[in-house]
Protein backbone atom coordinates (compact mmCIF):
# COMPACT_ATOMS: atom_id res chain seq x y z
CA UNK A 1 0.00 0.00 0.00
CA UNK A 2 1.54 3.27 -1.12
CA UNK A 3 2.06 6.09 1.36
CA UNK A 4 1.53 9.60 0.12
CA UNK A 5 3.55 12.42 1.69
CA UNK A 6 1.55 15.45 2.85
CA UNK A 7 2.82 18.65 1.21
CA UNK A 8 4.43 21.04 3.69
CA UNK A 9 2.33 23.94 2.49
CA UNK A 10 -0.99 22.22 3.26
CA UNK A 11 -0.91 22.84 7.08
CA UNK A 12 0.01 26.46 6.41
CA UNK A 13 -3.05 26.90 4.22
CA UNK A 14 -5.24 25.34 6.90
CA UNK A 15 -3.80 27.60 9.61
CA UNK A 16 -4.07 30.77 7.53
CA UNK A 17 -7.78 31.44 8.31
CA UNK A 18 -7.10 31.02 12.03
CA UNK A 19 -4.16 33.41 11.81
CA UNK A 20 -6.25 36.02 9.98
CA UNK A 21 -9.06 35.68 12.54
CA UNK A 22 -6.59 36.10 15.41
CA UNK A 23 -5.08 39.21 13.82
CA UNK A 24 -8.53 40.72 13.27
CA UNK A 25 -9.50 40.15 16.89
CA UNK A 26 -6.26 41.68 18.10
CA UNK A 27 -6.90 44.72 15.92
CA UNK A 28 -10.49 45.10 17.17
CA UNK A 29 -9.31 44.71 20.77
CA UNK A 30 -6.68 47.39 20.26
CA UNK A 31 -9.27 49.79 18.86
CA UNK A 32 -11.70 49.13 21.72
CA UNK A 33 -8.94 49.58 24.33
CA UNK A 34 -8.38 53.11 23.02
CA UNK A 35 -11.97 54.00 24.02
CA UNK A 36 -11.68 52.64 27.56
CA UNK A 37 -10.67 54.61 30.68
CA UNK A 38 -7.10 54.20 31.93
CA UNK A 39 -6.33 51.59 34.53
CA UNK A 40 -3.55 49.53 36.10
CA UNK A 41 -2.07 46.53 34.27
CA UNK A 42 -4.01 43.32 34.84
CA UNK A 43 -3.09 39.68 35.26
CA UNK A 44 -4.60 36.88 33.19
CA UNK A 45 -7.77 35.45 34.74
CA UNK A 46 -7.40 37.41 38.02
CA UNK A 47 -7.43 40.84 36.42
CA UNK A 48 -6.81 43.43 39.16
CA UNK A 49 -8.11 41.39 42.09
CA UNK A 50 -4.61 41.05 43.48
CA UNK A 51 -4.43 44.85 43.89
CA UNK A 52 -7.45 45.03 46.21
CA UNK A 53 -6.96 44.70 49.96
CA UNK A 54 -9.48 43.82 52.66
CA UNK A 55 -10.56 47.48 52.39
CA UNK A 56 -11.22 47.71 48.63
CA UNK A 57 -12.45 51.31 48.72
CA UNK A 58 -9.07 52.45 50.06
CA UNK A 59 -7.21 50.40 47.44
CA UNK A 60 -9.34 51.96 44.69
CA UNK A 61 -8.69 55.43 46.07
CA UNK A 62 -4.92 54.89 46.00
CA UNK A 63 -5.13 53.58 42.43
CA UNK A 64 -7.32 56.51 41.35
CA UNK A 65 -4.62 58.96 42.46
CA UNK A 66 -2.41 57.47 39.76
CA UNK A 67 -4.91 56.65 37.01
CA UNK A 68 -7.46 59.43 37.42
CA UNK A 69 -11.05 59.92 38.64
CA UNK A 70 -12.46 57.56 35.97
CA UNK A 71 -10.55 54.29 36.13
CA UNK A 72 -11.05 50.83 34.65
CA UNK A 73 -10.40 47.73 36.75
CA UNK A 74 -10.81 44.10 35.83
CA UNK A 75 -12.34 42.15 38.72
CA UNK A 76 -11.47 38.75 37.39
CA UNK A 77 -13.01 38.83 33.92
CA UNK A 78 -15.51 41.58 34.78
CA UNK A 79 -14.69 45.12 33.60
CA UNK A 80 -15.48 47.64 36.35
CA UNK A 81 -15.37 51.42 36.07
CA UNK A 82 -14.41 53.21 39.31
CA UNK A 83 -15.64 56.80 39.78
CA UNK A 84 -13.84 58.91 42.38
CA UNK A 85 -14.68 62.56 41.76
CA UNK A 86 -17.78 64.71 42.14
CA UNK A 87 -17.76 65.74 38.48
CA UNK A 88 -17.55 62.17 37.22
CA UNK A 89 -20.18 61.04 39.73
CA UNK A 90 -22.55 63.71 38.42
CA UNK A 91 -22.09 62.42 34.86
CA UNK A 92 -22.86 58.87 35.97
CA UNK A 93 -25.66 59.46 38.48
CA UNK A 94 -27.46 62.39 36.88
CA UNK A 95 -26.57 63.01 33.24
CA UNK A 96 -26.35 59.34 32.17
CA UNK A 97 -28.32 57.81 35.03
CA UNK A 98 -30.42 55.49 32.84
CA UNK A 99 -27.29 53.78 31.55
CA UNK A 100 -26.01 53.07 35.07
CA UNK A 101 -29.15 52.65 37.19
CA UNK A 102 -29.36 48.84 37.18
CA UNK A 103 -27.59 46.82 39.86
CA UNK A 104 -25.26 43.98 38.84
CA UNK A 105 -27.09 40.65 38.65
CA UNK A 106 -25.49 38.79 41.55
CA UNK A 107 -26.43 35.16 42.03
CA UNK A 108 -27.13 35.52 45.77
CA UNK A 109 -29.64 38.32 45.24
CA UNK A 110 -31.18 36.45 42.31
CA UNK A 111 -31.87 33.35 44.38
CA UNK A 112 -33.46 35.29 47.24
CA UNK A 113 -35.63 37.49 44.99
CA UNK A 114 -36.94 34.77 42.67
CA UNK A 115 -34.73 35.79 39.76
CA UNK A 116 -34.73 39.55 40.47
CA UNK A 117 -38.51 40.00 40.69
CA UNK A 118 -38.32 42.53 43.53
CA UNK A 119 -37.66 46.26 43.27
CA UNK A 120 -34.23 46.67 44.83
CA UNK A 121 -32.41 44.24 42.51
CA UNK A 122 -34.62 44.21 39.42
CA UNK A 123 -32.97 45.75 36.33
CA UNK A 124 -34.46 48.97 35.00
CA UNK A 125 -37.36 47.83 32.84
CA UNK A 126 -41.14 48.00 32.43
CA UNK A 127 -41.45 45.51 35.29
CA UNK A 128 -39.40 47.75 37.60
CA UNK A 129 -41.40 50.86 36.64
CA UNK A 130 -44.71 49.09 37.28
CA UNK A 131 -43.52 47.77 40.64
CA UNK A 132 -42.27 51.21 41.62
CA UNK A 133 -45.64 52.70 40.73
CA UNK A 134 -47.48 50.13 42.86
CA UNK A 135 -45.15 50.62 45.83
CA UNK A 136 -45.36 54.40 45.59
CA UNK A 137 -49.15 54.39 45.55
CA UNK A 138 -49.84 51.52 47.96
CA UNK A 139 -46.94 51.61 50.46
CA UNK A 140 -45.22 54.98 50.38
CA UNK A 141 -48.28 57.19 50.21
CA UNK A 142 -48.78 59.57 53.14
CA UNK A 143 -51.93 57.77 54.26
CA UNK A 144 -50.25 54.36 54.27
CA UNK A 145 -47.14 55.57 56.10
CA UNK A 146 -49.27 57.31 58.74
CA UNK A 147 -51.26 54.11 59.28
CA UNK A 148 -48.09 52.50 60.68
CA UNK A 149 -47.23 55.47 62.87
CA UNK A 150 -48.47 53.90 66.10
CA UNK A 151 -46.16 50.91 65.53
CA UNK A 152 -43.13 53.15 65.14
CA UNK A 153 -44.07 55.19 68.20
CA UNK A 154 -44.55 52.07 70.35
CA UNK A 155 -41.25 50.54 69.28
CA UNK A 156 -39.34 53.77 69.88
CA UNK A 157 -40.96 53.94 73.30
CA UNK A 158 -39.80 50.40 74.09
CA UNK A 159 -36.28 51.37 73.01
CA UNK A 160 -36.24 54.49 75.20
CA UNK A 161 -37.48 52.51 78.21
CA UNK A 162 -34.83 49.86 77.62
CA UNK A 163 -32.08 52.49 77.48
CA UNK A 164 -33.45 54.14 80.61
CA UNK A 165 -33.40 50.84 82.52
CA UNK A 166 -29.84 50.13 81.42
CA UNK A 167 -28.80 53.61 82.48
CA UNK A 168 -30.36 53.17 85.92
CA UNK A 169 -28.42 49.93 86.37
CA UNK A 170 -25.22 51.44 84.92
CA UNK A 171 -25.19 48.53 82.46
CA UNK A 172 -23.35 48.76 79.12
CA UNK A 173 -25.52 49.11 76.01
CA UNK A 174 -24.83 47.78 72.52
CA UNK A 175 -26.44 50.63 70.60
CA UNK A 176 -25.90 48.95 67.24
CA UNK A 177 -27.85 45.90 68.37
CA UNK A 178 -30.57 48.08 69.88
CA UNK A 179 -31.09 50.04 66.67
CA UNK A 180 -31.01 46.86 64.61
CA UNK A 181 -33.65 45.33 66.90
CA UNK A 182 -35.76 48.49 66.61
CA UNK A 183 -35.82 48.36 62.81
CA UNK A 184 -36.38 44.60 62.87
CA UNK A 185 -39.30 44.86 65.31
CA UNK A 186 -40.98 47.59 63.27
CA UNK A 187 -40.51 45.63 60.06
CA UNK A 188 -41.82 42.42 61.65
CA UNK A 189 -44.97 44.08 62.96
CA UNK A 190 -45.67 45.90 59.69
CA UNK A 191 -45.02 42.85 57.51
CA UNK A 192 -46.63 40.11 59.62
CA UNK A 193 -49.14 42.03 61.70
CA UNK A 194 -48.26 40.87 65.21
CA UNK A 195 -45.76 41.44 67.99
CA UNK A 196 -43.70 38.39 68.92
CA UNK A 197 -42.93 39.68 72.44
CA UNK A 198 -44.14 37.21 75.03
CA UNK A 199 -44.53 34.40 72.49
CA UNK A 200 -42.43 31.29 71.87
CA UNK A 201 -41.03 32.78 68.67
CA UNK A 202 -37.24 32.56 68.57
CA UNK A 203 -36.30 36.21 68.03
CA UNK A 204 -32.56 35.61 68.10
CA UNK A 205 -32.85 32.92 65.44
CA UNK A 206 -35.00 35.24 63.31
CA UNK A 207 -32.39 38.00 63.57
CA UNK A 208 -29.71 35.45 62.68
CA UNK A 209 -31.64 34.49 59.54
CA UNK A 210 -31.94 38.17 58.59
CA UNK A 211 -28.18 38.64 59.05
CA UNK A 212 -27.50 35.55 56.92
CA UNK A 213 -29.86 36.84 54.24
CA UNK A 214 -28.10 40.21 54.14
CA UNK A 215 -24.77 38.42 53.81
CA UNK A 216 -26.04 36.33 50.89
CA UNK A 217 -27.52 39.36 49.13
CA UNK A 218 -24.23 41.26 49.37
CA UNK A 219 -21.98 38.33 48.54
CA UNK A 220 -20.31 37.60 45.21
CA UNK A 221 -19.60 34.07 44.06
CA UNK A 222 -16.41 33.04 42.32
CA UNK A 223 -18.09 32.42 38.95
CA UNK A 224 -19.22 36.07 38.86
CA UNK A 225 -15.57 37.13 38.84
CA UNK A 226 -14.33 34.23 36.75
CA UNK A 227 -17.05 32.72 34.51
CA UNK A 228 -14.92 29.61 33.93
CA UNK A 229 -15.89 28.52 37.46
CA UNK A 230 -19.61 28.54 36.69
CA UNK A 231 -19.66 24.74 36.50
CA UNK A 232 -19.28 24.53 40.28
CA UNK A 233 -22.59 23.35 41.71
CA UNK A 234 -24.62 25.46 44.12
CA UNK A 235 -27.16 24.43 46.73
CA UNK A 236 -30.67 24.59 45.36
CA UNK A 237 -33.86 25.06 47.32
CA UNK A 238 -34.16 21.38 48.23
CA UNK A 239 -30.56 21.26 49.49
CA UNK A 240 -31.20 24.21 51.79
CA UNK A 241 -34.43 22.75 53.16
CA UNK A 242 -32.82 19.37 53.81
CA UNK A 243 -29.91 21.04 55.61
CA UNK A 244 -32.32 22.99 57.82
CA UNK A 245 -34.21 19.78 58.60
CA UNK A 246 -30.96 18.00 59.42
CA UNK A 247 -29.91 20.76 61.79
CA UNK A 248 -33.35 20.61 63.44
CA UNK A 249 -33.76 24.36 63.35
CA UNK A 250 -36.76 25.36 65.43
CA UNK A 251 -38.76 28.55 65.67
CA UNK A 252 -39.92 28.49 69.26
CA UNK A 253 -41.99 25.37 69.91
CA UNK A 254 -42.20 24.54 66.21
CA UNK A 255 -39.86 22.04 64.62
CA UNK A 256 -38.80 21.84 60.97
CA UNK A 257 -39.49 18.31 59.64
CA UNK A 258 -39.80 16.45 56.34
CA UNK A 259 -43.50 17.29 56.28
CA UNK A 260 -42.58 20.97 56.29
CA UNK A 261 -40.29 20.37 53.31
CA UNK A 262 -43.07 18.61 51.38
CA UNK A 263 -45.52 21.40 52.14
CA UNK A 264 -43.09 24.11 51.07
CA UNK A 265 -42.19 22.36 47.81
CA UNK A 266 -45.85 21.71 47.01
CA UNK A 267 -46.74 25.34 47.67
CA UNK A 268 -43.77 26.47 45.61
CA UNK A 269 -44.86 24.35 42.66
CA UNK A 270 -48.55 25.25 42.74
CA UNK A 271 -48.31 28.89 43.73
CA UNK A 272 -44.99 30.13 42.36
CA UNK A 273 -46.49 33.38 41.16
CA UNK A 274 -48.12 33.99 44.54
CA UNK A 275 -44.85 33.35 46.38
CA UNK A 276 -43.03 35.75 44.07
CA UNK A 277 -45.61 38.45 44.76
CA UNK A 278 -45.32 37.88 48.51
CA UNK A 279 -41.55 38.17 48.28
CA UNK A 280 -41.84 41.49 46.44
CA UNK A 281 -44.39 42.74 48.96
CA UNK A 282 -42.16 41.94 51.93
CA UNK A 283 -39.20 43.52 50.16
CA UNK A 284 -41.25 46.70 49.68
CA UNK A 285 -42.58 46.75 53.25
CA UNK A 286 -38.99 46.45 54.48
CA UNK A 287 -38.43 50.00 53.25
CA UNK A 288 -41.39 51.51 55.11
CA UNK A 289 -39.57 52.27 58.41
CA UNK A 290 -37.03 54.35 56.54
CA UNK A 291 -39.75 56.51 54.99
CA UNK A 292 -41.00 57.93 58.25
Amino acid sequence: MALYAVPLWLPLILLLPLLLLFMKRMKDAGQSEQLLPPGPPKLPILGNLHQLSSLPHQSMWHLSRKYGPVMLLRLGQIPTVVISSAEAAREVLKVHDLAFCSRPLLSGAGRLTYNYLDIAFSPYSDHWRNMRKIVTLELFSLERVQSFRFIREEEVGFLVNSLSESSALAAPVDLTQKVYALVGNITFRVAYGFDYRGTSFDRDRFHEVVHDTEAVVGSISADEYIPYLGWIDHDDMIDVLLRIEKERTGLGASQFTRDNIKAILLAYRQHKALLAFACRKQESIHLVPYSS
